[in-house]
């Protein structure tokens, strides 16, 4: 209850509109009933927010010897069907379509990737004035043939000078591995890891150039288990 108190809240102060709870899931959406213009940034920002209101909570918890949570979180934008949805005697306003279900696949995709939000290239692209990211992967979406571009939302722009030198070690990782240069893109991606030690999305890199060029070197990189 707390949990989800604490994250509606932050939904209702970015205008965003409550669809549903599913289990410990909220779904919302931005851009209906009223025309929202910044409905991307303003998803973008609640992102973020819910993130800090978890680190407070889970600060507070930790504190009273309570277990802690984590969270993943999808942002998509698209063009959906929004409206009254159900049966003659029982209905629901919320939207459907294809944005949708890239939602919600993305928002599982943290797992995979140890992130905490991740945006479509659709939503970077609306925001990317306003806010800090980095790619993170081509991921093929159950009933689409093409690939989507995903991202990692990592603060604002005005986090962007904290940031810095982690998105440059970041960029140059990516370059590299795109490039098919697997030991130097290991070794940048080790770079990236000194100067965040728990990134695991930097060590899921480091795995894959082992698995592609695995030498003695490349497997002395892979992040522990221990």
């Amino acid at each position: 209850t707390a949990y989800l108190s604490a994250m509606t809240d932050v939904l209702e102060r970015r205008d965003g509109v409550l669809d549903k709870y599913i289990g410990d899931q909220i779904m919302a959406f931005w851009g209906a009933p009223n025309v929202q213009p910044l409905h991307a940034l303003l998803a973008c920002e609640t992102a973020l927010d819910m993130v800090a209101r978890l680190s407070i909570l889970n600060q507070s918890w930790s504190s009273r010897g309570l277990p802690v949570l984590s969270m993943g979180i999808g942002v998509n934008t698209g063009i959906v069907s929004v409206g009254n949805f159900g049966s003659d005697t029982r209905f629901n306003y919320t939207v459907i379509g294809d944005p949708v279900n890239v939602c919600s696949r993305l928002q599982e995709l943290n797992k995979r990737y140890g992130t905490r939000v991740l945006i479509t290239a659709s939503t970077y692209q609306a925001v990317r004035s306003a806010v800090v990211a980095r790619y993170v992967d081509e991921v093929g979406i159950r009933g689409k043939s093409d690939s989507t571009a995903i991202y990692e939302l990592l603060g604002r722009e005005s986090d962007r000078s904290g940031l810095a030198s982690f998105l440059i070690a970041w960029d140059t990782a990516i370059d590299l591995y795109q490039q098919q240069e697997w030991g130097l893109a290991a070794d940048a991606f080790s770079r990236v890891l000194e100067l965040r030690s728990n990134d695991a999305l930097a060590g899921l890199y480091v795995s894959r150039c082992a698995d592609r060029y695995p030498t003695e070197r490349l497997l002395a990189l892979e992040p522990s288990t221990e």
